[in-house]
């Protein structure tokens, strides 16, 4: 199931005032995991994702989020192995991971994404980006037993920076500092569980910059995962 997430199309010309843009970002589409399990291996494939328009220096990126601690053993783009660059699982639920590739063809791709079990309400979003390394400059990640998860990184003017995070439970809603959020899952059936990825053009240096997400009502285990580039 595609989520509504609105494309936003992010150059640091408009970041830093005119200056010529090095990097952009655009947020491509997000899905929901729920429904999604092809097997009890936890294997979900989701086809002819939009992917962005082909570029030499086009690198995907993927937040993933879960509202359980069901764990990501590897993502695939048409069939390529993505890098890992942070992953952060917290106690008995909640689990955020960040993924890159260099793809340098196509305007879709079958994206496969194996968990070590059952998901139980995921969800996915794909970022694709101009003039940024494959390789994160910095990344954090951390683990809360409340309502608020939080974590800090270094940030860089020109920098692009990603984040993701997870709850057990809670009622809809989450509020960011540090990155606009670009997609937010509610689990719908029993009003319990949030995960949300948001996206950032650093305009200037922040040593450290905080990154949080705070989920409504009372929370269990949550987990936050945020890398720049």
């Amino acid at each position: 199931m595609v989520v509504n997430m609105a494309t936003r199309q992010k150059g640091l010309g408009a970041a830093l005032g005119g200056a010529d843009p090095t990097k952009t970002l655009e947020a491509n589409a997000s899905y929901k995991d729920t429904g999604k399990v092809t097997n009890s291996s936890g294997v979900i494939t989701y086809a002819n994702c939009p992917i962005g328009t082909a570029s030499a220096d086009r690198v995907l990126v993927v937040l993933n989020s879960t509202r359980s601690t069901r764990s990501i053993t590897g993502i695939t783009v048409g069939g390529v192995a993505m890098d890992v660059q942070v992953a952060s699982t917290a106690g008995e639920r909640g689990y955020s991971h960040i993924a890159t590739l260099l793809v340098t063809s196509g305007t879709t791709a079958n994206i496969v994404v194996t968990y070590n079990s059952d998901p139980n309400d995921g969800g996915m979003a794909i970022y694709s980006t101009t003039g940024m390394s494959a390789t994160a400059t910095a990344t954090a990640s951390s683990i809360n037993t409340g309502s608020v998860v939080s974590t800090t990184l270094n940030v860089l003017e020109g920098e692009l920076l990603f984040a993701c995070a997870g709850s057990d439970t809670g009622s809809i809603g989450i509020a960011w500092t540090g990155v606009t959020e670009d997609v937010q899952f509610d689990d719908t059936s029993n009003s319990r569980g949030q995960i949300g990825m948001g996206s950032e053009v650093i305009s200037a240096d922040e040593t450290p910059r905080t990154v949080s997400a705070t989920f409504q009502g009372p929370s269990s285990d949550c987990a936050i995962a945020a890398a720049t580039f």
